[in-house]
């Protein structure tokens, strides 16, 4: 089985594909998506679902994750609450073209990622060297760090 995770940002989307089970998980690519700049934001909205779409096909995925943010307490600025609606806008977008696909999807905030994971300690994992034996993990970026846990997460959408 193969699943894919999605951690958007407002200005791009980090992913990852890994096959096998979520105790073993094998990764098959981690990259990024960003939309060409001349795009305003509904055309970079639609070529995030054709990208989506694609890695879906190209990777034959079963399964896909999207790392959705953490509930926040108290005021955002407006800088914040701005990044903070595109993103949540593109998360919209990448579920939907999972579920156009019909693929199971594992949604939520990374703490609820990990719990599926059987994992306590989220900050523990993202600063650990390794993780379940996944290649060149100590040499990813925090995002795509967050990708590859989701994706291994989606890696059990077909058992729950």
């Amino acid at each position: 089985m193969k699943g894919i995770g999605f951690r958007s940002t407002a200005s791009e989307v980090h992913y990852a594909v890994a096959e096998g089970t979520p105790a073993e998980p094998a990764l098959l690519t981690v990259d990024v998506l960003r939309a060409p700049r001349a795009y305003e934001f509904p055309q970079a909205l639609a070529w995030y679902r054709e990208q989506c779409i694609a890695l879906i096909r190209e990777f034959e995925v079963h399964a896909c994750g999207v790392r959705l943010p953490e509930p926040l307490a108290g005021r955002m600025g407006s800088a914040a609450r701005q990044g903070a609606q595109k993103r949540a806008n593109i998360e919209g977008v990448l579920m939907e073209a999972c579920a156009c696909m019909g693929l199971g999807c594992v949604v939520g905030p990374l703490a609820t990622i990990a719990a599926r994971l059987g994992e306590r300690s989220v900050t523990t994992i993202l600063e650990a060297t390794s993780f379940r034996g996944v290649k060149r993990w100590s040499t990813l970026n925090s995002n795509k760090k967050e990708a590859v846990l989701v994706a291994i997460a989606a890696l059990s959408a077909r058992e729950a």
